[in-house]
This record gives structure tokens, C-alpha cells and sequence, in this order.
């Protein structure tokens, strides 16, 4: 992390940690063993965490960008393929945590209010990365478009995600 990078970007995994415990904690007697309870919420968290990071970034950032050239008729396909790959530069680490949150809440989210949090979370972690590590301009309007994609990529991996619970 840079310098620069503000302390309580320490939370976003601390977060993660603390979910993973709590979720632990309160299914270990549905499950019947504490093992069973935490091998179920590593596998939701590995497999919401690789859902999100693999698909979140590219799809939130190429949605925006597209968004962007039509309403400016100038489409430029080179410019999306550039934002597909760069994407993971600023949005892998928001949407892995994105991610590793959806798995861990997965068993109490049902499907269209699971995907309104997993937007709003997507959201959130995409604006507060962006501004944590001090590459806004220290407004809100320069945060618009890490949180449009977090939240658009967000909305595309919880569709996927989410559709059986």
C-alpha cells in the first residue's frame, strides 16, 4: 500500500475476517461441528471472492466506459479491450472483498434483496478504495465512477451468484 493510503483501509479485510468468524460462530450447531461450519464459510468465501474478482472489474468498468462513449457517439473498441484488462488495477481488491462478503452472507441473502446489498456493497468498497488510496481528487464526484462500476460489476457476479439461494 502507498504511503498515502489512509488507515482504515485496514478495516475492509478486518471486516472480512470478522464476518468469517461471526458466520463460523452462529451456523457451527446447524452444521453440527465447528470444522464443518468453517470448511462451508471457506468454501462461500473463496467462491464468492473468485466469482467477484474474476468477473466484477472488467464488467463494472467496461458497462461505464461504454455508457460513456455512446453518450459521447464515439465508440472505440480499443479503449474497452485497454479498460477490460486495466480494471484490475484499482477494482481487484474491492471486488475480492465484495466477493468473500456475498459468500459469507450467502446463506441469508435471498436472491433480489441479496443482490441490492451486494450492489450497494460493490458500490461502497469501489468509492472507498479509490478514495483511500488517494486517487480522488478528494471529492465525491471523482468517486462516481469506481462506485458506478463496483456497483455494476457487482450487480452482474451477485446475478450469477445469488440465483439459487
Amino acid at each position: 500500500m502507498p504511503s498515502d493510503a489512509v488507515w482504515w483501509l485496514w478495516l475492509i479485510p478486518a471486516g472480512v475476517l470478522l464476518a468469517l468468524l461471526t458466520r463460523v460462530i452462529v451456523l457451527r450447531q446447524q452444521a453440527g461441528h465447528w470444522k464443518i461450519a468453517a470448511f462451508d464459510a471457506c468454501r462461500d468465501l473463496l467462491a464468492g471472492s473468485l466469482l467477484y474478482g474474476l468477473l466484477a472489474p472488467p464488467v463494472g468498468l467496461c458497462v461505464v466506459l461504454l455508457g460513456a462513449m455512446l453518450a459521447e457517439w464515439a465508440f472505440q473498441p480499443a479503449a474497452l479491450l485497454m479498460a477490460a484488462l486495466l480494471a484490475y488495477v484499482g477494482g481487484l481488491l474491492p471486488a475480492l472483498a465484495c466477493g468473500a462478503l456475498a459468500g459469507i452472507a450467502r446463506p441469508w441473502l435471498p436472491r433480489w434483496p441479496g443482490t441490492l446489498a451486494c450492489v450497494l456493497l460493490g458500490a461502497a468498497l469501489g468509492a472507498a478504495w479509490f478514495i483511500g488510496q488517494g486517487w480522488s481528487s478528494g471529492s465525491l464526484r471523482s468517486s462516481v465512477v469506481p462506485a458506478l462500476s463496483g456497483a455494476i460489476g457487482a450487480l452482474a457476479a451477485s446475478l450469477y451468484h445469488l440465483r439459487h439461494n
